[in-house]
C-alpha cells in the first residue's frame, strides 16, 4: 500500500511538473511569437518584451491624445455654451432696463402731471 502510494504521489508530481513546463514553454512561444501563434521566432524573449513595451506606450499616447482632442472639443463646446447664454443674459437684461426705463419716464411724466395739478 504504501509503494502504490510513493508512486501514485511520483506521477501527480510528474503530471503537474509536465503540465506546467508545457504551459511555460507555450506562453514563452507566443510570446516570442508576438501572440499571433505563428511559431516560434528567432527573436530572444526580453527583445519581444521590448517591442510589446514600445507597442503599449504607442498605443496608451494615441489613447491620450484622443481623450484630450475629445476633452478639449467638450470644453469648447461648453465655452461657447457659456458665452451664447452670458450674450442671451444681457440683452435680457438690456431689454428689461429699457423697458424699466420707458415706465421710469412715464412715471415722471405722470408725476410732472400731478405736480402741475
Amino acid at each position: 500500500d504504501l509503494l502504490l502510494c510513493q508512486h501514485t504521489q511520483h506521477l501527480i508530481d510528474l503530471t503537474t511538473t509536465t503540465h506546467y513546463e508545457n504551459y511555460r514553454c507555450d506562453k514563452l512561444t507566443r510570446l516570442a511569437g508576438g501572440d499571433h501563434g505563428a511559431g516560434v521566432t528567432n527573436k530572444n524573449p526580453l527583445a519581444a518584451l521590448e517591442d510589446e513595451s514600445k507597442d503599449h506606450f504607442h498605443k496608451v499616447s494615441k489613447m491620450e491624445k484622443k481623450i484630450e482632442d475629445t476633452f478639449n472639443k467638450k470644453v469648447e463646446e461648453k465655452n461657447t455654451a457659456m458665452e451664447m447664454l452670458k450674450l442671451e443674459h444681457k440683452e435680457y437684461i438690456d431689454k428689461e432696463n429699457n423697458i424699466l426705463d420707458l415706465e421710469r419716464g412715464k412715471m415722471l411724466s405722470k408725476r410732472e402731471e400731478f405736480d402741475k395739478e
